[in-house]
């Protein structure tokens, strides 16, 4: 059903071209589900491969003239351009890195490769914040307190969890308290979360111009995609994806000349999944994260719900499985690591 109203009406060549970037989405896990599993080794060459890969991509950004840290409004548009791979993938793909490389540093190796490790993550953590890959800082951060917090909970190590519970709470009301800044910087946090929800607009005179652009821009993106679902039921069966972007830029434009002229899709991947194939299809991807989760926590393979988490937190302001880049990294290390984790077998992760 959910392919069915995927194919609906619209323009077939749109439809043709979403189905063949996604191949790879079929591929992957059929050729890797079917090969014999790989050994932990081989497994930890691809992260480093990948990690290596990476940062060679960042070192190209300097050489196209990336000038400064500070982005003027005449300067965002051409950050677009100089970054060899564009921001949001970018700071996915070096989050995804500095995570694996944490987990290479929990293995008994040698103290020039732990010192290696260390570094070639801090740096990555310094590109992040380089290229402004806002969600992929947080994402990565949150991502790492949860990998926390739920270690302890598999190993059943709940009072080490209440006691790091409390003391951050508490840590927390007492800095508070005594500490002008952190009051500020609270209450700012709070005001600008509900200036969020409730999609007011921010100043360019008063924020980043990185932030303000993109927050005031993914208003109209996702006012747009949720006008287009309330309309006749539209979020039941979805669009389509032959008239997804077309219904987009009949409300982009009335909206905002810019979002129009740029063609930009929904910008959050959920939401997109629901223009194509409504409520069902945005179930059936709900689930085809969360049921790999919940069985790599089974498995005690915590770097795939490190991989899951950060897909998931991109993928709220950024159509990760858009473009080919995107899709190509989510259909192989997902399959790499949901088909190469087991019960404290040799190419379980974490063990």
């Amino acid at each position: 059903m959910c392919f069915l109203n995927f194919l609906k009406g619209g323009d077939f060549s749109v439809v043709e071209k979403v189905l063949v970037k996604r191949i790879p989405l079929l591929i992957f896990p059929l050729v890797i589900g079917l090969s014999p599993k790989i050994q932990r080794k081989n497994l930890n060459a691809v992260l480093i491969t990948f990690v290596i890969s990476t940062i060679a991509a960042s070192v190209v950004t300097y050489f196209r003239g990336v000038s400064s840290f500070v982005i003027t409004p005449e300067a965002l548009t051409d950050l677009a351009f100089k970054v060899i791979i564009h921001r949001p993938y970018f700071g996915l793909f070096c989050a995804f890195g500095i995570l694996a490389l944490l987990f290479l540093l929990h293995k008994k190796i040698n103290i020039f490769l732990n010192l290696l490790i260390i570094v070639s993550a801090a740096y990555l953590l310094f590109f992040i914040v380089f290229i402004y890959a806002k969600m992929a800082l947080v994402g990565l951060f949150v991502t790492a307190a949860f990998l926390v917090l739920l270690a302890l909970i598999y190993r059943k190590y709940y009072t080490y969890l209440m006691i790091l519970v409390v003391t951050c709470i508490v840590s927390f009301v007492m800095l508070y308290h005594v500490n002008a800044k952190v009051q500020r910087y609270t209450q700012s946090a709070i005001i600008n979360t509900q200036n969020i929800i409730q999609g007011k607009g921010f100043s360019y005179e008063k924020y980043n111009i990185l932030i303000v652009g993109s927050i005031n821009v993914r208003y109209i993106n996702w006012g747009c995609a949720f006008t287009i679902l309330k309309a006749n039921y539209q979020w039941v069966s979805g669009v389509g994806a032959g008239n997804a972007q077309k219904n987009l830029q009949n409300c982009y434009k009335d909206r905002n000349t810019w979002v129009y002229d740029n063609r930009m899709n929904a910008h959050n991947q959920f939401i997109q999944e629901t223009l194509y194939t409504g409520i069902f299809g945005l179930l059936l991807f709900l689930s085809s994260l969360l049921v790999p989760g919940v069985m790599a926590y089974k498995k005690n393979n915590f770097l795939f719900i490190a991989f899951i988490l950060i897909f998931i937190f991109c993928s709220l302001t950024e159509n990760i499985l858009e473009r080919q880049i995107g899709i190509f990294f989510y259909a192989f290390f997902n399959s790499l690591l949901f088909f190469n984790s087991g019960q404290r077998d040799s190419t379980n992760i974490v063990s």
